[in-house]
């Protein structure tokens, strides 16, 4: 009787461990499972966000030059006025010369009390980036007050067909807006947050969130050690191949 009973428990442990091991592996499998498509569609919603940014931003680019270069020639601030009207979600266009002075701003904008792009702490750094490069550059978001809304600014520098720089052309891109890109809930639910940030030095260009999100989250850059492990998480995912 002794050894049928030890047998029975031997039998019951046998099983019982079984049925823990294979409880932990359906276990697994499921959080794999979960863990796969929700990256998956975070994946997915990134390459989605980024390609209409990528396209808004180009549009704005081309807009920018073209629109610098007629005004070197005609000299006519009206063209501002007349673009604007075009485009509600842009709060404001200007043109510097290379000192950031303000030489050309939309009428409802009075230019002497616009403060130097170049010497304002919150512009400066961007407008001296700008005149190094022939693309586009995005400043600082902040709030425009002549506009009265959030704007991301952005600038193109104006050459005259080789190194030397005419002037910045300038436009406030309304974070608040009618482009669809900013109107539209891009969060996937209440703990998922879109963000745009400037890789040059981690500052957050715009937000997205199904929480209320205040505008203190513009006024200074991400740590840097923060941005690095997400960059590593990424790096990690892919080499996993969770990310296709």
């Amino acid at each position: 009787m002794s050894a049928l009973q030890k047998n029975i428990w031997a039998i019951f442990y046998f099983l019982l461990i079984g049925a823990l091991f294979f409880l932990g592996y359906v276990s697994y499998a499921k959080w794999e499972s979960i863990h796969e498509k929700y990256a998956a569609e975070q994946v997915n919603q990134v390459r989605l966000v980024s390609n209409a940014m990528h396209a808004l931003l180009l549009s704005q680019e081309t807009s920018l030059n073209i629109l610098g270069h007629q005004l070197l020639k005609e000299q006519d601030a009206a063209l501002l006025d007349a673009l604007l009207a075009l485009n509600p979600s842009v709060v404001a266009y200007g043109f510097t010369d290379p000192d950031g002075t303000y030489l050309h701003v939309n009428s409802h904008f009075d230019k002497t009390k616009l403060p130097n792009l170049r010497q304002s702490p919150l512009t400066q750094d961007s407008f001296d980036y700008t005149l190094t490069q022939d693309k586009m550059v995005l400043g600082r978001t902040y709030f425009i007050s002549g506009g009265g809304r959030w704007g991301i600014p952005i600038r193109k520098t104006i050459f005259n067909g080789g190194d030397n720089p005419l002037g910045v052309m300038t436009a406030g891109l309304s974070i608040e807006g009618a482009f669809k890109l900013f109107t539209e809930e891009l969060s996937l639910g209440a703990h998922n947050d879109v963000m745009f940030v400037r890789d040059r030095d981690g500052f957050v260009q715009y937000h997205s969130s199904a929480q209320t999100t205040s505008k203190a989250v513009y006024a200074s850059p991400l740590p840097r050690t923060f941005l690095d492990g997400l960059m590593e998480q990424m790096n990690w995912s892919n080499r996993s191949g969770h990310f296709n």
